[in-house]
């Protein structure tokens, strides 16, 4: 999947399916992705790049079980009774960002 942003559900979703990711940052915003910090998807800062980027990640997926899963445990799935507050502040958080 190509995108230039990992807050799509669709690219969590491909995530989990073992789908390789590249995220185009062609205008460097300042805002470092988690899919980019964990590891899980390739960063493509040019559209030359491009090509390059889909050949290594069919060749080399970069989402690997450990990867995915311990994006799973730290992002997404917590049974500790505090999903709604986790969602609140993200949006939030969200809010913030866009202004």
């Amino acid at each position: 999947i190509i995108t230039f942003t990992s807050s799509s559900s669709s690219v969590v979703y491909s995530m989990l399916a073992g789908v390789p990711i590249i995220i185009c940052n062609f205008v460097d915003l300042g805002k470092r992705e988690k899919f980019l910090e964990k590891g899980l998807a390739y960063e493509c800062r040019t559209p030359d790049e491009l090509i390059l980027l889909i050949r290594k990640a069919i060749n080399e997926n970069p989402i690997t079980k450990e990867k995915r899963d311990q994006y799973v445990k730290e992002f997404l799935y917590r049974d500790d009774g505090k999903a709604a507050q986790r969602i609140c502040d993200t949006i939030l958080t969200m809010i913030s960002q866009t202004k």
